[in-house]
């Protein structure tokens, strides 16, 4: 409890009697509530004593004549000491100027200050203007602080005052007559100062008053001035200060009157941890104000016009704004990363900011390839190894990835392959990684760390972090990676096999975590005895022969099975004709056929060829045989339009070794002949593999501008190829 005693006093000094004191709490605490009052009546004598408890609290008075009045605002703190209404008492709550709904009062108050200004001028005014008197008496003033100063000030300065005013040696008696006549002094010379330092003009002033003196000048109405205050420094005149007038002070009052008005009925509660807190008539909290700036809206609230910024929260959700932003529409998470949004193309939907087409399901079955040597040696060249010329994008019994589609009847479809031999991880990254973000496919293989093993990288510092950005690059990009442990090894050194398994383990437990397709080549070509190349699997220490490459691609279909939507490319099951379907490939079943050869096809070297009924195809196979020493040669040309998009889908059967040479290719124009200039469009070539029965292949290409045809090459030497329900077909563009 703290004690709050004194005499309560009128205006002049005189104690009023039987006057009600009321003290009304401003805030619920642990000790007191709301509203709760203390009231103590004064005696004959003025005097009053309340006990109260910690809080805040209005203080009113009632006279007895029955009039009320608001005498201000206290604050009682914890510990704090007995003491009078004086002690505490605030004329107005300090608060007040705090909430931003309360701007205009600030705005009184800087006027409020700048009036106090000019009071410190005059004052300085009446210290210049005044005669040897008025000095005494100021510093009869100075010397009334206290009783024992008062005494030696008095005394220091009455030889100096005693000339001009014998007040200053009365001042040296006691203090009390020295501060009553400072006052008097003080008096005089603000009438001296108002009598004979006020002048009509500014250049009055000057010619009135000696360099260092003050005068003052009659301020404008429409100003809103009453005086401006001059120092007279020589002969210039400086403006020190100038007073409010009349209509500046009716001008603030009519400004607290609207404020009034506009915030009558907001109670506003206000917490010693800087919390404020707005209530309703009720008392109930409305709006609560961090001591951050933090705001929190209690109870219904509705607007008709909300203007997001940044962003809007919902729990530990929160809507994003479309401003600087690339999303139109986004929900974030408490990390105020986008956990689910739309892209502003309209098109894409972002899950985690990877696009949902990345997501399994009913997706397009078309992927590329990207990696090193073990994916290039793929591509079709004039010598072994993508040696010499390539003539990409026909594949060879190496392209592992063709295999896949020929397991899988077209249903996996092979769309490129964007590799190059001995690049490391990071090369890959850096090279290949973009192409295949323009190619846009819809999975891809990636393959590689081959060579970081070779290199002997680090694995923490350079083969992880470019692995993660491969796989983050194309899954942002909206192509779903097809994780892959490296084929087998030969011929490593424990700390390459240590790198090499490290390797392997990190694109598991990646393709794991993000739930994307992965496909073991380690241990489809691996010796589990050894750690090696299985044998005969194996052309070095790193490549595969094609033996090889169609396990890989069995391992691939394999793996693929479960995220390719059920739908097979466009190939030919019936006969057709170019003016009645989209196959621009007349007698695609071979159907009509002359002494072993399809009606239009040309024959164009020497070799067995026939037309079977093959229980496998639908229609009938055109089959090719050609010894080790001899070429058997066909082709066909079809009309075609420059620009144009088209599939070349044919059921292949092939047998074939190492020492063959089996293809099925197209090429742009009329000419068999390979050339400087031949642009090669799509198929098989060099083929050195069996395979297991027929399998489709399928691949799509664009006719170049300046062609008007495309030719279909078939080569068999030293094996045997089987083709069926082939053709070249229009692509319907959805």
């Amino acid at each position: 409890m703290v004690t709050i005693s004194g005499t309560f006093l009128d205006p002049g000094g005189i104690p009023v009697p039987g006057a009600k004191l009321r003290l009304n709490s401003k805030k619920n605490t642990r000790m007191t509530f709301k509203c709760l009052g203390v009231e103590a009546e004064t005696n004959e004598s003025g005097e009053y004593s309340f006990f109260v408890v910690p809080d805040d609290y209005e203080v009113y008075v009632t006279y007895i004549n029955g009039i009320n009045q608001r005498l201000g605002f206290l604050r009682i703190e914890e510990g704090a000491a007995d003491g009078s209404l004086n002690d505490y008492l605030i004329y107005a709550d300090p608060e007040l100027a705090r909430p931003p709904i309360y701007s205009d009062i600030k705005k009184m108050a800087n006027i409020a200050a700048t009036a106090a200004d000019v009071a410190n001028s005059a004052v300085d005014v009446t210290k210049q203007a005044a005669t040897t008197a008025i000095t005494a008496s100021v510093t009869a003033v100075d010397g009334a602080r206290s009783a024992s100063e008062s005494e030696r000030k008095s005394l220091e300065y009455s030889g100096m005052a005693a000339d001009s005013a014998e007040a200053s040696v009365a001042a040296a008696g006691s203090s009390a007559e020295a501060r009553d006549r400072a006052r008097d002094y003080a008096s005089q010379a603000e009438s001296i100062a108002e009598a004979y330092f006020t002048f009509k003009t500014v250049a009055d002033g000057l010619a009135g008053t000696t360099p260092g003196q003050f005068f003052r000048v009659p301020g404008m109405m429409a100003e809103g001035v009453a005086f401006y205050y001059y120092l007279n420094d020589d002969g210039e005149a400086v403006q020190v200060s100038q007073t409010a007038g009349a209509a500046a002070v009716e001008s603030a009052i009519e400004t607290a009157r609207r404020v009034d008005s506009r915030t009558a009925g907001l109670n506003s509660i206000f917490n010693s941890d800087g919390k404020v807190i707005f209530g309703d008539p009720h008392g109930r909290q409305s709006l609560l104000i961090e001591k951050n700036g933090d705001k929190t809206l209690f109870g219904k609230t509705r607007a008709y016009f909300v203007d997001i910024a940044d962003r809007l929260l919902f729990g530990n959700m929160a809507q994003l704004s479309a401003a600087g932003s690339s999303y139109k529409w986004g929900l974030m998470g408490s990390n105020f990363r986008v956990a689910l949004g739309l892209r502003k193309d309209n098109r894409t939907v972002e899950l985690h900011g990877i696009p949902l087409t990345t997501q399994r399901g009913a997706l397009p079955n078309d992927a590329a390839v990207t990696g090193d040597s073990i994916s290039q040696f793929g591509l079709a060249a004039s010598q072994p190894n993508a040696k010499g010329k390539i003539y990409g994008p026909l594949v060879n019994a190496q392209c592992w990835a063709a295999w896949a589609m020929l397991f899988t009847g077209g249903r996996f479809r092979y769309a490129g392959t964007y590799a190059t031999g001995g690049y490391t991880a990071a090369e890959i990254l850096a090279t290949h990684i973009p192409r295949v973000i323009a190619a846009k496919p819809t999975f891809c293989i990636v393959l590689a760390g081959r060579n970081d093993v070779v290199k002997r990288l680090n694995f923490e510092t350079v083969t992880r972090p470019a692995l993660t950005k491969i796989y983050s690059k194309l899954r942002r990009a909206g192509i779903i990676p097809v994780v892959c442990s490296m084929s087998a090894q030969s011929l490593n050194t424990p700390d390459q096999d240590v790198l090499r398994y490290k390797i392997n383990a990190f694109n598991r437990a990646y393709a794991a975590k993000y739930g994307l397709p992965f496909i073991d080549l380690h241990a489809a070509t691996t010796d589990p005895l050894t750690g090696q190349w299985l044998p005969g699997y194996n052309q070095d220490a790193s490549h595969p022969w094609p033996v090889a490459a169609k396990v890989m691609g069995k391992a691939v279909a394999d793996a693929m099975n479960e995220w390719m939507a059920p739908t097979t490319p466009r190939k030919a099951i019936s006969v057709t004709t170019p003016e009645t379907s989209d196959n621009l490939m007349a007698n695609p079943l071979f159907i009509d056929h002359t002494d072993g050869i399809p009606d239009g096809w040309v024959i164009d070297s020497s070799g067995t060829f026939s037309v079977t009924d093959d229980p496998d195809v639908l229609g009938n196979a055109f089959v090719m045989s050609g010894r080790a020493g001899s070429v058997a040669m066909c082709h066909r040309t079809l009309p075609v339009t420059a620009g144009r998009r088209y599939g070349f889908g044919i059921e292949a059967k092939i047998t074939a070794s190492l020492s063959s040479w089996v293809s099925c290719y197209v090429v742009a124009g009329s000419s068999t002949e390979d050339t400087a200039e031949t642009v090669y469009l799509a198929g098989l070539r060099n083929w050195k593999e069996s395979t297991d029965g027929y399998g489709y292949f399928y691949y799509e290409f664009t006719a170049p501008a300046d062609a008007s045809e495309v030719t279909i090459i078939a080569k068999a030497q030293d094996g045997t190829l089987s083709i069926a329900q082939g053709g070249v077909l229009n692509i319907t563009e959805i």
